[in-house]
């Protein structure tokens, strides 16, 4: 019989097999390690001239995080995306997840730590521009204080 615990494993330990095969997980640079607020970082790292809200980029967070170390978020593509970038917005480090596709990829899921409430943003650059969408996830501690 197979519990909960194994499906959720199984189900992670496929997850990156498949991600190790489409892209390249990018290493952080020395520069993000400096504090820096995130409209900074995104000016330093994006040609923000191109940037547009889109419907074509979904995130997908729970409303309530109850365990800040395992947050399980993903991010839908209606578009054929060359480079997608997950970032923490209060974070003095922002980048969270960066992966260059070498193959069309519609939906991205990857677990995160975040040690309080946030907007989670992706950017995903196709064809030219960056598409940006955002959402909130509380962060909880214990029987639903903190965040």
């Amino acid at each position: 019989m197979m519990t909960r615990r194994h499906v959720l494993i199984v189900s992670a330990t496929s997850t990156l097999a498949c991600l190790a095969g489409m892209g390249r997980a990018h290493a952080w640079s020395s520069d993000l390690q400096e504090q820096q607020t995130f409209t900074q970082w995104m000016q330093e790292t994006i040609d923000i001239s191109t940037l547009q809200v889109s419907g074509a980029v979904i995130v997908n967070v729970p409303d309530i995080a109850e365990n800040s170390q395992v947050v399980q978020l993903s991010v839908q593509m209606q578009t054929v995306c060359q480079r997608l970038l997950v970032c923490d917005k209060k974070s003095p480090q922002p980048l969270l997840v960066d992966y260059d596709f070498f193959h069309p990829v519609n939906c991205v899921k990857v677990r995160v730590v975040l040690p309080r409430t946030t907007d989670i943003v992706a950017l995903a650059y196709s064809e030219g521009n960056w598409l940006m969408a955002q959402a909130r996830v509380k962060v909880v501690s214990g029987c639903g204080g903190g965040g």
